[in-house]
């Protein structure tokens, strides 16, 4: 019969490195200007104390418990924060907003959304991040191959979370839904967006004219308007466009294609815009042929 050997934890790891046993507690002092290397990854660090905390990405050791909940961390700073979640504590106020926040990277986070910080740059297509966990799952479309596949269109996905939410849409399952409205959503940030109709908050204000945005997305569209970036260019013309919509309307113009067409008389149009106006000609029509056919029955009663 075999016997699985149990999983080494930090400390036997960090023996192992130099052959003589470290204790978690020992002196920070005694190794303070000697590097360590670790064998499992080959990240050099400052002393053998960080090694310790860092080998616990390895072994998984979560030492530090809640006394409240029992959720474990790896470090005591970390259980520290999740603490606050119980006892309520919030120490940091945004001063824009009001919104508190249990930790310094949380309301730091919680800043970009007024500042339009976006520190984290994409060095395959440039776009950027205001949140380094957004940013590492989006550098997984450039890196990763794409194992999940959805069995009803195909298309693939690099994280199964994805491939999650995308599967709604054939299910038809909106799980989120507005206290406010009852308006149903696939995903939370669907909701929370949609929620700023209701509040009114814009979150989001242009660094140049001060007007402000309820969406992130519709801030950076109008700050191109200010420094004059047109990141959408035809492949055919050559012609440039500050929105995605605008470049895809503009090559309906080589395609021929109209994809929307009048219910009432089949003409079809490039843009929704212009099929709303023909449709006006169809509804004064309706209003013109109801007058004429109610007064030729007025006329018979008389």
């Amino acid at each position: 019969i075999h016997h699985s050997e149990p999983e080494p934890n930090s400390e036997q790891l960090l023996s192992h490195i130099d052959n003589s046993p470290v204790s978690v507690s020992q002196s920070r002092t005694d190794t303070k200007n000697k590097s360590v290397q670790c064998d499992v990854c080959g990240k050099s660090l400052q002393n053998k104390y960080k090694m310790t905390t860092h080998l616990r990405v390895h072994t998984g050791e979560k030492p530090y418990p809640c006394t409240t909940c029992g959720k474990r961390f790896a470090l005591p700073a970390a259980c520290k924060t999740h603490m606050r979640i119980h006892t309520g504590e919030n120490l940091y106020s945004c001063r824009t907003c009001g919104k508190r926040f249990a930790s310094p990277s949380a309301f730091k986070k919680h800043m970009r959304i007024h500042t339009g910080e976006m520190p984290y740059s994409c060095s395959t297509c440039g776009k950027r991040f205001a949140a380094s966990s957004v940013f590492k799952k989006h550098t997984r479309i450039h890196t990763v191959e794409k194992l999940y596949s959805c069995g009803f269109c195909g298309k693939r996905f690099a994280v199964s979370s994805a491939l999650k939410t995308h599967m709604r849409i054939h299910a038809g399952e909106k799980p989120y839904s507005c206290n406010a409205c009852g308006k149903r959503f696939i995903q939370k940030s669907q909701l929370e967006s949609h929620i700023r109709i209701h509040t009114g908050e814009k979150p989001y204000p242009c660094t140049t004219c001060g007007q402000r945005f309820a969406h992130a997305s519709a801030c950076k569209r109008h700050m191109r308007i200010h420094t004059g970036e047109k990141p959408y260019s035809c492949n055919t013309c050559g012609k440039r466009f500050i929105q995605k919509s605008h470049l895809n309307c503009h090559v309906r113009i080589h395609t021929g294609e109209k994809p929307y067409p009048c219910s009432i008389c089949g003409e079809r149009f490039v843009q929704r815009i212009k099929l709303k106006k023909h449709m006006r000609i169809h509804a004064r029509s309706n209003v013109h042929t109801k007058k004429m056919r109610d007064s030729c029955e007025s006329s018979l009663n008389t």
